[in-house]
């Protein structure tokens, strides 16, 4: 595997395809087998997925526990099972009574560090098995609720005479933007669920710097050493220190910075971490 076929791809992701559908193409096109993701996106929805490159999957937890930001359109009146247009409607309930001022307010309720219930329609696993297969099978079971942070909750648009309405949202590691939309409803007092939803940014990252499936090549990638250029760089000057790092040793450096990229021989080898004391461990070794 070349240099740079270790790193990430910002993959703008059609809705109705998997994240793991994604994953299973791009292998096909980069002939590369080390592919994964740094957090799924829902079939449903559309927008960035950060792909992760050979040696880029040890990423994923770096790039997993980032904030997100999410754009879309929230429908009301409706009770759907999976909160979303890929489900059975289940009940339908007026909203002559509700405006955008009753809407705005609740919005804003629901920002701040708040505990959500997962969509039952989800990966979260119940003894072992994915709620959405049980939730399949209308096996009755319960969700604990987990704690996220919702920074920014917004309408971006009029309310529509078919009460629907688009949004902007900002949140935590975790967050499920049907739940929000489900939670929006009942303080509605109504039923509420995703007609849209499209994730605009991470870690940095927007949609306008990211590739259609179709538009992947290996010039898609960018290089972990790219990746971390503003963290400063280290040269092992001898075979001895290089053989260290390869294998795995912690390094004591005079750094004050979270990561340093170790190189030998004008070559980038290695990625570290500092832990505590300037005592830095890898974090990645190509």
């Amino acid at each position: 595997m070349s240099k740079i076929e270790s790193g990430i791809i910002l993959l703008n992701k059609d809705s109705y395809m998997t994240s793991y559908d994604c994953i299973r193409r791009l292998k096909h096109i980069l002939g590369i087998e080390k592919i994964g993701h740094a957090g799924t996106l829902d079939p449903f929805a559309s927008g960035l997925l950060i792909i992760l490159v050979g040696a880029g999957c040890k990423l994923s937890s770096y790039y997993t526990n980032q904030d997100k930001e999410y754009v879309g359109k929230i429908g009301l009146g409706k009770k759907i099972d999976t909160l979303d247009l890929t489900g059975s409607i289940k009940e339908y309930k007026d909203c002559s009574n509700i405006n955008e001022e009753l809407i705005d307010q609740k919005m804003i309720e629901l920002e701040g560090n708040i505990l959500q219930i997962p969509p039952i329609f989800s990966a979260k696993k119940v003894k072992g098995v994915r709620a959405y297969s049980l939730a399949r099978k209308d096996v009755d079971f319960f969700l604990k609720e987990e704690e996220v942070k919702v920074f920014d909750f917004k309408r971006v648009s009029s309310l529509s005479s078919d009460y629907s309405f688009d949004f902007y949202a900002k949140v935590s590691k975790g967050t499920y933007i049907r739940s929000l939309a489900r939670d929006l409803g009942e303080k509605l007092d109504n039923f509420g669920y995703l007609l849209q939803l499209e994730r605009i940014s991470t870690m940095g990252f927007n949609l306008n710097s990211s590739y259609k499936l179709s538009e992947v090549n290996e010039s898609s990638i960018i290089p972990i050493n790219k990746l971390f250029e503003d963290f400063p760089r280290y040269d092992i000057i001898d075979d001895f220190r290089a053989k260290l790092v390869k294998n795995g040793s912690y390094l004591n450096l005079d750094f004050n910075f979270r990561f340093i990229r170790i190189y030998f021989q004008d070559e980038f080898i290695a990625l570290y971490e500092n832990t505590h004391d300037n005592e830095f461990k890898p974090f990645i070794i190509l």
